[in-house]
């Protein structure tokens, strides 16, 4: 008899836009195990998409091309198949995870960070207000990624220049060679 494998849906983005197409991890304690994967329209618990499985090893990658249907909050469910169970213990094996697709509106966002400069390590606060159209105050799902310029200008290998005199091949080769260990050796008696 096969093990029942526990499943995990991963999206990779949680926030879409309308012509972004639905990617997901897809992980399974067991080798092999054959699965469905659906795009289902939460509103309606209506199937949108579907796609068979063969896991080649303990996960994969699943991708659903951009579709209009996909709109609001949507949920991707994966089940195993070929299982014989019945139809209760069936839902303890599916994994889900739900994405969202904004519906389209006219709205306005104000973004007000509460100084203008922040020292590095500081915490920083940033008041956000998500407007209608004639300026009322309304609900909204926002997406936020913080970016430091500074550490991105950190982590970029700096350029080796010679010093005067020396010849760049012989930098280089002195950057490859190992280098010398000054551990000493154990004495023996």
């Amino acid at each position: 008899m096969q093990e029942d494998p526990a499943l995990r849906i991963t999206p990779e983005k949680a926030i879409l836009k309308p012509d972004d197409r639905i990617e997901a991890e897809l992980e399974s304690s067991v080798l092999r195990p054959r699965v469905r994967v659906e795009v289902v329209q939460t509103d309606t618990q209506t199937i949108l998409a579907s796609q068979e499985v063969n896991l080649s090893h303990a996960s994969t990658h699943v991708t659903f091309p951009p579709d209009k249907q996909y709109t609001g909050t949507i949920a991707l469910v994966v089940y195993p198949l070929n299982i014989e169970t019945d139809s209760y213990s069936m839902y303890s094996r599916m994994a889900a995870a739900s994405v969202l697709f904004p519906n389209p509106t006219n709205l306005r966002l104000d973004v007000k960070p509460v100084k203008t400069t922040y020292r590095p390590g500081e915490s920083a606060t940033v008041n956000l207000r998500v407007r209608g159209s004639e300026g009322e105050p309304v609900e909204g799902a926002l997406g936020l990624l913080v970016y430091d310029q500074a550490l991105e200008e950190l982590a970029r290998p700096k350029p080796v220049s010679p010093p005067a005199g020396m010849n760049a091949s012989i930098l280089s080769l002195v950057s490859v060679l190992p280098k010398r260990i000054t551990t000493p050796l154990p004495e023996f008696p």
